[in-house]
């Protein structure tokens, strides 16, 4: 059975709430016709909705296939990335939020963030949702975006309430779903080199010393990772170190311990890589 379509496109929209209003989320809705997208993480939690496109979805060592009105959730610390499979157009949304929106729902005897948060890291980031829960996920969505296109100050509190109720149908389907969606699998060797990232950001993780590790040419690593991920090697080993640095800033840890901790073995380059990352450099992250 075919799903509705998905809200019409009207163009890309943003809707960044804390910035123009007391809503503590963001909703983006993006269609790319050369997707090139990087692999990265939030500050917040995530929830992804597939629109369009030919892509796979890559979260920690996992790779999941999916299909258009598939959905996806991550922590603040998950490195994740959509794997472009073709050159179809690819459309999706996104919103993300933090615990100011549902710390109010946990106060209230259910804390609607538990299930982005209370699950091991790079597990369970698939949402099982039957054909009648994506139909109702995309119309959620469709009211998200009418009221959010309203100037009427009621429409904007109501996008707040659609927000939780799409963020209600997510606990639902996860907790009462079929549990754990299996991903594709990943070669051997890459699951090995993955994990060897995991247990050693702060060690030497260059192309050659991983290929070494693994009785592989870097040149055939570094294609079989490209093939299996979508991202080169060098790129997520940088977007995890970044992550394990903004993880230890956020905990109260120096700006030198984060950096020599999550692999940066010169301070000055990880004062450099992390600003050009994050956009602020470390120390002004670990103030905010």
């Amino acid at each position: 059975m075919a799903l509705a379509p998905a809200p019409p496109y009207t163009g890309d929209m943003h809707l960044r709430l804390p910035s123009d209003g007391p809503f503590p989320f963001r909703f983006d809705r993006k269609r790319l016709d050369h997707p090139d997208v990087p692999a990265h993480q939030h500050d917040g939690y995530e929830v992804y909705c597939l629109l369009a496109g030919d892509v796979d979805y890559f979260v920690e060592n996992r790779v999941y296939p999916l299909a258009v009105g598939d959905v996806m959730i991550t922590d603040p610390y998950e490195v994740h990335t959509p794997i472009f499979r073709s050159d179809r157009p690819y459309e999706r949304i996104c919103i993300q939020f933090d615990d100011a929106l549902t710390g109010w729902t946990r106060d209230a005897g259910y804390d609607l963030a538990s299930v982005f948060r209370d699950r091991a890291r790079g597990q369970g980031n698939r949402v099982p949702l039957a054909h009648a829960q994506k139909e109702e996920f995309l119309g959620i969505l469709a009211r998200i975006e009418r009221a959010a296109a309203s100037e009427r100050p009621l429409d904007r509190v109501l996008t707040y309430t659609y927000v939780l109720e799409l963020l209600a149908l997510v606990n639902r389907a996860l907790l009462d779903g079929p549990g754990e969606v299996a991903p594709a699998g990943v070669p051997e060797p890459v699951q090995a080199v993955l994990r060897r990232i995991d247990a050693g950001l702060d060690g030497d993780l260059s192309l050659h010393a991983l290929a070494d590790a693994e009785h592989l040419s870097p040149d055939h690593l570094g294609r079989l990772f490209k093939r299996s991920t979508g991202l080169g090697l060098h790129d997520y080993v940088l977007a995890k170190r970044i992550a394990r640095a903004k993880e230890l800033l956020r905990e109260g840890r120096s700006v030198t311990e984060a950096g020599a901790a999550a692999g940066f073995g010169d301070y000055a380059n990880f004062i450099r890589t992390f600003k050009k990352a994050v956009g602020v450099p470390p120390g002004a992250y670990r103030r905010l």
